[in-house]
């Protein structure tokens, strides 16, 4: 097992509080770009599961799907704070009928530099210990290296 890098219940926290300031546009917007790919993706969309992030709601850890069961899953912002990825594609893998799409979107790896520092430096400040909100390396070859066949084939 893992170690614990995102702590349950402070998510759960951040949950809560995102849930009272409202408008997710970033969120919105990955979901409707992740829509307009899955529109050029032949075959059937009936059962489509679409996961946001954990501060609006989303489970960014491993979900009880049945084994094909699915024919497309959208992750928007639900990789970033998961304790242990490669369970949860190998789960979102098991999930999936057979050459069906994961299509995803995630922060990591160097984005944000400017304000991940500031971030740090506000958790100094106030006289804590950094606080993890993402990853710090989750890129393609990276996804790639845990063998998830729907990242490979839509990159």
């Amino acid at each position: 097992m893992p170690p614990i890098l995102f702590d349950p219940r402070q998510r759960a926290l951040r949950r809560q509080r995102a849930r009272g300031l409202g408008d997710a546009f970033l969120v919105d917007h990955a979901l409707a770009d992740a829509s307009e790919r899955l529109e050029l993706v032949a075959g059937p969309k009936d059962d489509v599961l679409v996961v946001g992030p954990p501060a609006l709601g989303g489970d960014c850890e491993i979900p009880d799907l049945d084994p094909r069961s699915l024919d497309a899953i959208m992750l928007a912002g639900a990789l970033e704070t998961g304790n242990d990825i490669p369970a949860l594609l190998a789960a979102l893998r098991r999930a999936l009928r057979p050459d069906r799409p994961l299509i995803g979107t995630l922060i990591g790896g160097d984005s944000f530099p400017v304000l991940r520092r500031a971030l740090v430096e506000a958790d100094r400040a106030l006289g804590r210990p950094a606080s993890p909100r993402a990853h710090p390396r989750i890129d393609a070859p990276t996804l790639t290296a845990f063998d998830a066949k729907p990242f490979r084939r839509l990159m």
